[in-house]
C-alpha cells in the first residue's frame, strides 16, 4: 500500500524537492550574473570560497529535477499536447523578452542590430540554438521515453540491477569520477540526463516508498554534499599552495551531473523526501509548479547578460559578511519575482494556450501522428529499395 501511494500520488514533499532544486540552479547561476565566476576563479579567498558554495549546488538541482520528471514520466504516455505546452511555455519567454528588449533599445536609441538579430534568433529558435540546454535535453528525454519505457518494462530486476551497475560504472565512477579518463567518448550533457532517467526508473519500479528511513537519506545527502564543498576547499587551497592555477581549475571536478558525488546526493534527496509522510499544501504546490518558469526566466540569455548583472553588481562588494548577505538577497528575490511573474503567466496567457491546444491540437493529434507514421514508412520502404 505505501509503495502504491508513492507511485500513484504526488505528495508535496516531491514539490519540496523541485523548489529546493530551483534554489540550488538559482544559487548556481548567480555567480556569474554577480560577475564573482571571474574574479575569484583562480584565487583562493574567503569571497572564492562563498563564490565556491553558491556554484557547486546547479548539478545537484538539475540532478534532482531529471528524478522527480523521470519517476513520475516512465510508466506514463508522452502526448504532443504535453510537448507542446512546454514548447509554449519556452517561447512565451524567450520572444516576449527578446520583444522587450528590441522596445527598450529602440526608446534608447542604442540598438546594436547585430546583436538583436543573433538575439532574436535565439528567442524564435531556442532549441536550435541551444538557448536552455536542459530544455532542449528535456524535450529529447520525452520524445525518447517511450522506448526507454519499453525497455524499462521488459528487464526484470537481476537485468535492470546488472544494466545500471554497468552504465553507472563507465560513466560515472571511471568518467565521472576519475580526471582525464574516456575523453572523447562521453562528453555532451544527454548520457547523464538519461542514467537519471534510468535510475528514477528503477526506483519507481522496485525500490519500496514505505516511510522510514527518510532523514537518514536526507542526512547522507547533506553530509556528502559537504564533502563536495571540503572537496572544492582542500583542491583550491592546495594549488593557491602550490601556485598552480591547473590544480585550482580541478576543485570543481566532481560537480557535474555524472560525478559519483553528485549522483549519490541527488538519489539520497530524492529518496529521502519520497519516504517522508505524505502531506499537501496549496501555497507549495503553487511554487513548485512555477519552478519551470523561475528556470526559464532567470537563464534567459538577454536576462542574464544585460539585466541580472545590472540590478546586482555584488562583484563590487570586497567585505565577506556583506558579499554573503548581498548575494543571499539576490537569490531570494530573483526566486521570488520570476516566481511571481510565473504564477501570473499560469492564470493568464498559460490557460488562453491550453484552450489553443484544446480546440486546434486535440482534434489534430491522430493525423498528426499518422503523418508521422506515414513519413517513416515511406523513409523505410526508401531505404530498403537503395539497400536491396
Amino acid at each position: 500500500m505505501e509503495k502504491q501511494f508513492a507511485q500513484t500520488e504526488r505528495n508535496t514533499n516531491l514539490e519540496i524537492l523541485r523548489i529546493i532544486s530551483m534554489v540550488l540552479i538559482v544559487m548556481s547561476h548567480s555567480d556569474d550574473w554577480m560577475g564573482l565566476a571571474g574574479l575569484y576563479s583562480k584565487t583562493v579567498c574567503l569571497n572564492k570560497f562563498i563564490t565556491d558554495w553558491l556554484h557547486l549546488g546547479g548539478q545537484i538541482g538539475v540532478g534532482c529535477f531529471l528524478l522527480i520528471s523521470g519517476y513520475f514520466m516512465v510508466d506514463k504516455q508522452i502526448t504532443l499536447k504535453k510537448i507542446m505546452r512546454i514548447l509554449g511555455e519556452v517561447w512565451f519567454y524567450t520572444i516576449s523578452i527578446w520583444l522587450i528588449f528590441l522596445a527598450v533599445g529602440i526608446l534608447n536609441g542604442s540598438c546594436d542590430w547585430k546583436i538583436l538579430l543573433k538575439e532574436g534568433l535565439c528567442a524564435f529558435f531556442p532549441f536550435l540554438f541551444s538557448h536552455y540546454w536542459f530544455v532542449t535535453a528535456y524535450i529529447i528525454l520525452m520524445i525518447l521515453s517511450p522506448f526507454f519505457n519499453k525497455l524499462i518494462s521488459v528487464f526484470d530486476k537481476r537485468t535492470y540491477q546488472f544494466f545500471l551497475f554497468t552504465i553507472i560504472i563507465i560513466f560515472v565512477v571511471i568518467d565521472g569520477g576519475i580526471p582525464k579518463t574516456l575523453q572523447g567518448m562521453s562528453e555532451g550533457r544527454l548520457i547523464p540526463v538519461f542514467i537519471m532517467y534510468y535510475i528514477a526508473g528503477y526506483i519507481k519500479k522496485y525500490v519500496t516508498g514505505k516511510k522510514n528511513n527518510a532523514r537518514k537519506h536526507i542526512a547522507v545527502s547533506v553530509f556528502m554534499y559537504f564533502l563536495l564543498y571540503l572537496s572544492c576547499v582542500v583542491i583550491g587551497t592546495v594549488g593557491d599552495m602550490l601556485n598552480s592555477e591547473t590544480i585550482i581549475a580541478y576543485c570543481y571536478f566532481w560537480r557535474p551531473l555524472n560525478s559519483p558525488v553528485v549522483v549519490v546526493i541527488c538519489v539520497e534527496l530524492f529518496l529521502g523526501f519520497l519516504r517522508l509522510s505524505p502531506r499537501g499544501n496549496k501555497i507549495v504546490y503553487m511554487i513548485a509548479k512555477s519552478t519551470f518558469g523561475i528556470y526559464l526566466l532567470h537563464c534567459n540569455r538577454i536576462i542574464s547578460k544585460y539585466l541580472l548583472p545590472r540590478l546586482f553588481p555584488v562583484y563590487k562588494e570586497t567585505n565577506s559578511l556583506l558579499l554573503l548577505i548581498y548575494s543571499a538577497g539576490s537569490v531570494v528575490t530573483v526566486f521570488a519575482v520570476c516566481s511571481a511573474i510565473d504564477l501570473v503567466r499560469s492564470k493568464t496567457v498559460e490557460k488562453t494556450w491550453n484552450r489553443f491546444l484544446d480546440k486546434y491540437l486535440c482534434n489534430r493529434e491522430e493525423k498528426i501522428e499518422c503523418m508521422i507514421k506515414k513519413a517513416y514508412v515511406s523513409c523505410q520502404n526508401i531505404l530498403h529499395r537503395y539497400y536491396q
